[in-house]
């Protein structure tokens, strides 16, 4: 008998499920994330580290590699870009218009 392949709905919908796992893994602390590696604590580390001016996210990069010594836990770029987002979701951060980040007023 034919056996007809699962419609793309299904992939997309499953896609979603496992995407929104793994940033629900990251975003909350649990039993196997310390406070420290979620993406919440990352984000009030962000926040405590940045200036009251604008700056680029290189430049936020590089502050911090430079500040990465006084956190518990090794920040990856991809941790501080979506850090990044939930800040400016929760409106603690803005975009400027030349396309710079900075605190919210």
């Amino acid at each position: 008998r034919d056996i007809e392949p699962f419609p793309q709905s299904f992939w997309l919908n499953t896609l979603n499920l496992v995407t929104s796992m793994n940033i629900l893994t990251a975003l909350l602390p649990h039993k196997h994330t310390l406070f420290s590696e979620s993406l919440i604590g990352i984000a009030g580390f962000l926040r405590l580290i940045m200036p009251s001016n604008s700056l680029s996210i290189d430049e936020l990069w590089a502050l911090v590699e430079l500040k990465q010594d006084t956190y518990p836990c090794e920040i990856n770029f991809e941790q501080m870009i979506l850090a990044t987002d939930i800040l400016f979701a929760i409106n603690v951060i803005d975009l400027t218009t030349d396309g710079r980040i900075q605190k919210s007023i």
